[in-house]
């Protein structure tokens, strides 16, 4: 894979700006991490910040108008904020290239930008003005059972060992060391598969994503070698 090669990056990032800047409860757009910096590769996350309303749903609003527009494939919800700020990924998008995005009412951005999370939310900043151009007649205004679901016990375990396996072949991939065993990790993976074939989950599929991945993983030509590349 061309680690150069960033069209579907952006294309992803440019397409979900687009949709909530059109969004009446988005007043602005904050990217930050790799795409902010400049130092960001074909397998990069997009990061990002949306400043919504102090009306009644905004949040919701918002990330209903950005699934109209990028049908998701699967939605993991981070461990320190509540949905729908999440992990998402989309259909026909590799499953390298998620969105982690957070929704957050108009003092709580401002908090945010003003103050950062050290170590996670830090300048530089990509700010982007919300479109004055909205679409008033097409959003979704009520929780997806897809973001509000709680997530079973089995489908958190999987999906943190889906997101063990792709941080640790995107490292790989930059040629960067891992502690961990690349390999053992896409075994672990491919064994969990094969006993939640008959189970539907929460944020969507995950079967499917874990698939996506794995097929990635071994249609690499010449693949990464975990015992060369762990640390000492």
């Amino acid at each position: 894979m061309d680690l150069q090669n960033t069209d579907v990056l952006i294309q992803l990032k440019e397409t979900a700006l687009s949709a909530l800047s059109s969004c009446p409860s988005v007043l602005e757009l904050c990217v930050f991490g790799s795409l902010a910096k400049d130092s960001y590769d074909a397998v990069s996350d997009i990061d990002l910040f949306v400043k919504c309303s102090n009306t009644e749903n905004s949040t919701w609003i918002a990330a209903s108008t950005l699934m109209l527009t990028l049908p998701v494939l699967y939605v993991r919800p981070f461990s320190s904020s509540d949905p729908p700020s999440s992990r998402y990924w989309f259909r026909n998008y590799p499953p390298f290239n998620k969105l982690d995005i957070s929704f957050h009412l108009a003092e709580e951005y401002d908090h945010i930008l003003r103050h950062g999370v050290p170590g996670y939310i830090e300048e530089p900043y990509l700010r982007i003005q919300s479109s004055e151009n909205k679409n008033r007649s097409q959003h979704a205004n009520s929780k997806t059972n897809m973001l509000s679901s709680p997530h079973s016990k089995t489908e958190a375990e999987m999906g943190k060992k889906l997101l063990r396996f792709l941080d640790c072949l995107k490292t790989l991939m930059r040629n960067k060391e891992s502690s961990q065993d690349l390999n053992e990790i896409a075994k672990s993976l491919q064994s969990s598969l094969s006993t939640v074939e008959d189970l539907k989950f929460s944020g969507g599929d995950l079967i499917g994503l874990a698939e996506s991945a794995l097929i990635h993983y071994k249609q690499m030509s010449t693949p990464p070698n975990p015992s060369q590349k762990r640390k000492t």
